[in-house]
């Protein structure tokens, strides 16, 4: 059988959208592997502590300062797949290699210097490479104006995991006596949060809870922001569970998503897969992930943001049809589909 190597090394922040998309890639595969045993044998790419987690029909690697910077030690394999783009592993040259590119947000992030050189090491990839994917048609646009593809490159969406409510597990800092707005990210400036807090003024009926990773300056400046504003009805909770996460959004009124820069935005179809209504901004890749089922800031005007809410908010009241309708449209953004496509790239590239 084909070796094939996986790197899951982003399972070392489960808080993240790379962490969980590692997490439910690794998980579908080791399934599909348990159903079509003799198809490809493969290896996971892990951090120590998963060694073992996907099961004993799996082999496991792990990484050392020697494999990151001479790849010939990374040989033995037939075809050796990233699923993330900013991977500083690499395999030797006689391996077969695909790369997944989620976004090229360091573009508008970074100073240009600094995101011309992430570019030039992107593109030696990308030169290695016998196929490159991307999570959406808004990554690929991206991708094909910003760097020289010498393949074709195919979109392959992410797939969705069902999140499954316990009663019980709901963030000890909510409370139901109000229905509320929930946002689930690592807060960073490009998630655009900051436009939510003033919003919340004319939104007194209800809660804004924000969960993920508050570090670094931007949660800083957030957290201040909505102390400064003295407002009760906004909670900044931190870090939550899957088992949180699962509850806030079956609880939740809707999701609040203003980002501005999203190669695919998990929490979106994630939301949708409850039945909930999503708030989003028109950039990236937002648009082409939600659809029709995305309601739209058109502006950042704490008014008119409200005033959206509150007008869908009472349509959705009237239209319960909405809910299965979108819980419908979210099914397509499915595992098994992703990684289906992944088995017959991968038969394509190792023919």
């Amino acid at each position: 059988m084909k070796k094939v190597l996986i790197d899951l090394l982003k399972l070392d922040n489960l808080f993240v959208g790379l962490g969980q998309v590692s997490l439910n890639y690794g998980k579908t595969i080791a399934e599909w592997a348990l159903n079509n045993p003799n198809t490809f044998q493969f290896y996971f790419l892990v951090p120590q502590k998963f060694i073992g987690f996907f099961g004993n029909h799996i082999n496991y690697k792990t990484t050392s300062d020697f494999s990151r910077y001479f790849s010939f030690s990374n040989s033995g394999f037939d075809l050796w797949h990233v699923i993330h783009q900013d991977s500083a592993y690499l395999p030797d040259h006689k391996t077969k290699y695909i790369v997944t590119i989620h976004d090229l947000n360091f573009m508008h992030e970074k100073a240009a210097a600094k995101a011309n050189r992430r570019l030039n090491r992107l593109q030696k990839k990308v030169n290695r490479a016998a196929a490159v994917t991307c999570i959406s048609n808004f990554a690929k646009a991206e991708v094909e104006a910003h760097l020289q593809l010498p393949q074709t490159c195919s979109v392959i969406y992410n797939g969705v995991q069902q999140l499954t409510y316990v009663d019980g597990t709901l963030p000890e800092l909510i409370q139901l006596n109000k229905p509320f707005l929930f946002c689930i990210c690592n807060i960073s400036a490009k998630k655009n949060l900051h436009v939510l807090v003033p919003m919340m003024k004319y939104l007194p009926e209800m809660q804004l809870i924000l969960a993920g990773n508050a570090e670094g300056e931007y949660a800083e400046n957030l957290k201040a922001e909505i102390n400064r504003s003295q407002l009760n009805n906004i909670k900044l909770i931190g870090k939550i569970s899957d088992s949180e996460k699962a509850a806030c959004m079956h609880q939740c009124a809707a999701l609040a998503f203003p980002s501005l820069h999203e190669g695919f935005g998990l929490p979106v179809i994630e939301a949708m897969s409850c039945g909930k209504p999503v708030f989003l901004s028109s950039s990236s890749s937002l648009p082409e992930i939600a659809g029709a089922f995305g309601y739209y800031w058109n502006s950042f005007e704490p008014n008119e943001m409200a005033t959206l809410i509150n007008a869908q908010m009472e349509k959705e009241r009237t239209n319960v049809e909405l809910t299965f309708a979108r819980q419908q449209y979210a099914k397509q953004f499915d595992w098994n589909h992703n990684v289906e496509s992944y088995m017959r790239l991968y038969k394509q590239v190792l023919h």
